[in-house]
C-alpha cells in the first residue's frame, strides 16, 4: 500500500492506494484529491514492487519502463519493510499527477542518475532488468535528458556495467567508469569528470569471466532402508568467455543370482546337480 499525505503531519489529508486494484506497467491518473497536492509519502510494498509517480500525465509509451514526457518522478521501492519520505528532496512536492507500478529484479543492479550535484534534486533509477543488454536507450524526452549531474549505482553487482553517453543512440563522449566492483560506487559532480548536464542515452553491460571456478554441485536425497548409494564427477577447464555444457552421466548395474536344485531318481542310483545362472 502507498499512502500519500499533503503536508508532513499523519492527520493531514491522506489518499491510501492499494496497488492490486491497479493494472501494472499501465500509466494511472492520481485521485483527484491528491493531484499535485502531495507532499509526503509512506509505503509498505513487497520486495520488488515499485511504484513510479510522475510529474506529468504521460501517455502509454511502448516500453513500460520509459520516462519519456513523464516529468518529474520519484520512485518508492518495495522491501517488505514500512517507509516513509518527504518529496521535498527530490523536488518533487505538489507534483504527483499519474503513477504506475511494476515488478523488478533488485538481484540485477541498478544505477540512479540525479539532476543536481551531491545526489540533489530530481532523480530516476534504471533498474536493469527493464532495458535490454548491450543496446544503448535513449533519453530522448525524459526529464533528466541532459540534465544529469550526479550519479551512483551501489546496487551493481560485480560483474556489471554502465555507460553514460553524450548524444542520443550511444555516440558522442561516454563516462564508462560505472561498474559493480572497485572502490568507489558514486560520482558526487560529473563536471570534474567533464560530462555534467550531457548524458543523453546509456547502456549497461555484464562481463564475462574468464575463468570461473564451479564448486562441487551436490543433489542430497534421503536414503532408504536396504538402499545403495552411488556418485559421479566430471571436471574439466573453459579456457573461452563460451558458455560450456556438460553431461554427467550416472550408471548402476545391477546382478542377481538364483539358484536351481534338480533330483533324478531310478531304481539304480539317485543323484542331484546344482548350477549358478547369473543375468
Amino acid at each position: 500500500m502507498v499512502s500519500l499525505f499533503a503536508d508532513r503531519s499523519w492527520s493531514s489529508p491522506r489518499l491510501d492506494l492499494h496497488i492490486d486494484d491497479y493494472i501494472a506497467n499501465r500509466r494511472q491518473r492520481s485521485p483527484i484529491s491528491m493531484v499535485d497536492r502531495c507532499n509526503w509519502v509512506a509505503w509498505n510494498l513487497p520486495l520488488g514492487t515499485v511504484v513510479t509517480f510522475t510529474d506529468h500525465v504521460p501517455w502509454q509509451p511502448s516500453d513500460p519502463a520509459s520516462l519519456a514526457y513523464a516529468g518529474g518522478t520519484f520512485d518508492l521501492v518495495g522491501t517488505g519493510w514500512t517507509r516513509c519520505g518527504s518529496l521535498r528532496d527530490n523536488v518533487m512536492e505538489d507534483k504527483t499527477a499519474a503513477f504506475w507500478w511494476r515488478e523488478v529484479d533488485l538481484w540485477q543492479g541498478a544505477v540512479q542518475l540525479f539532476q543536481h550535484h551531491n545526489f540533489g534534486g530530481n532523480f530516476a533509477t534504471i533498474f536493469l532488468c527493464e532495458w535490454p543488454r548491450d543496446t544503448p536507450v535513449d533519453m530522448f524526452g525524459w526529464f533528466l535528458n541532459d540534465e544529469v549531474t550526479s550519479v551512483q549505482w551501489g546496487a551493481l553487482t560485480d560483474r556489471q556495467t554502465v555507460t553514460l553517453y553524450q548524444l542520443p543512440n550511444g555516440r558522442g563522449e561516454r563516462y564508462e567508469n560505472i561498474k559493480g566492483w572497485g572502490g568507489f560506487k558514486k560520482v558526487a559532480n560529473l563536471t570534474d569528470l567533464g560530462c555534467n548536464d550531457t548524458t543523453s542515452s546509456f547502456s549497461w553491460s555484464s562481463v564475462n569471466p574468464k575463468k570461473e571456478i564451479i564448486e562441487p554441485i551436490i543433489l542430497a536425497s534421503s536414503i532408504a532402508a536396504n538402499s545403495t548409494s552411488f556418485t559421479a564427477n566430471n571436471t574439466g577447464d573453459n579456457h573461452t568467455d563460451a558458455d560450456q555444457s556438460t553431461v554427467v552421466t550416472l550408471k548402476v548395474e545391477e546382478a542377481q543370482t538364483v539358484t536351481v536344485e534338480t533330483s533324478d531318481t531310478d531304481h539304480s542310483r539317485q543323484g542331484w546337480c546344482r548350477w549358478h545362472c547369473d543375468f
